[in-house]
């Protein structure tokens, strides 16, 4: 990784390469990676939430900054907020990623149609079966 690099974690459709070329963002890596102690919550945008036990799976991704900041510059994207985060790679490898999140949003509306538009991203990446059942089953 070189100093303009970062590890991006991404667990929503920032994941999906394709989305990502069409946006003019080169990754130079991704691996399939998770957030421990914690899960997806729909309710408004797409965020993680703390869920003791639980995870989110997500791709850790490297790309440069500048993407990054792009990406979430865009409209729709505004309102998240960097975080630092510890994903765990599948060979166990603990790895510290940036992350972008938002504050849990209790009075938002469950986004039906974000499910359905994430659901073919995970299949298409490969993630576990088990995790792509259970974002197909979340309901409001």
């Amino acid at each position: 990784m070189n100093s303009d690099s970062v590890q991006g974690f991404f667990y929503g459709l920032y994941m999906d390469p394709e989305l990502l070329q069409s946006l003019g963002v080169t990754v130079s890596k991704s691996r399939l990676a998770c957030l421990d102690n914690s899960q997806l919550d729909l309710r408004g945008l797409i965020k993680t939430i703390p869920a003791p036990g639980q995870k989110v799976w997500g791709m850790l991704i490297e790309l440069t900054k500048q993407d990054l900041e792009f990406l979430y510059s865009r409209e729709g994207a505004k309102a998240y907020h960097q975080e630092r985060v510890t994903v765990s790679l599948l060979e166990r490898e603990m790895v510290a990623a940036t992350c972008y999140n938002l504050p849990v949003d209790e009075a938002g509306v469950f986004n039906q149609a974000y499910v359905m538009k994430l659901v073919p991203v995970l299949k298409k990446l490969s993630f576990p079966e088990a995790y792509v059942r259970w974002v197909q089953n979340l309901t409001p």
